[in-house]
């Protein structure tokens, strides 16, 4: 049985690039950071090998797999802020405000509303 992830198949814009979460309701760093061109000393696996991506990578929130020739490094939300927190503020900036896009969007809304509601909070 293959139980897809919450956030499976949910896309992000970041600088006018689409990113799409896989079943497992993550994103692809390194498809991000090729994409983006973003600086060479600021590729996923470096990140991976500083305390915070050890921490993130060993609470399940990112992994690295080989891909061929190439290591393909995904992450979820948390994991993808921290990332981009540290290729820089302005990144960081960027892709929350990618993140929450989604929920400025009027269906979206309306169904975290309902949600809300039915857990108790009227607000």
């Amino acid at each position: 049985m293959n139980i897809k992830h919450k956030h499976a198949g949910h896309v992000i814009i970041i600088d006018g690039q689409a990113f799409k979460a896989t079943d497992s309701g993550m994103w692809s760093l390194t498809d991000i950071w090729q994409a983006l061109k973003l600086p060479k000393g600021k590729q996923p696996g470096q990140w991976n090998n500083l305390k915070d991506g050890q921490y993130l990578r060993a609470m399940g929130f990112s992994h690295s797999a080989k891909a061929g020739a190439k290591t393909v490094t995904h992450a979820n939300k948390r994991a993808t802020l921290a990332y981009a927190g540290w290729v820089s503020r302005e990144f960081e900036t960027m892709v929350y405000d990618a993140f929450e896009a989604i929920l400025d969007m009027p269906e979206v809304a309306l169904l975290v509303a309902d949600k809300m509601r039915s857990i108790g909070h009227a607000h």
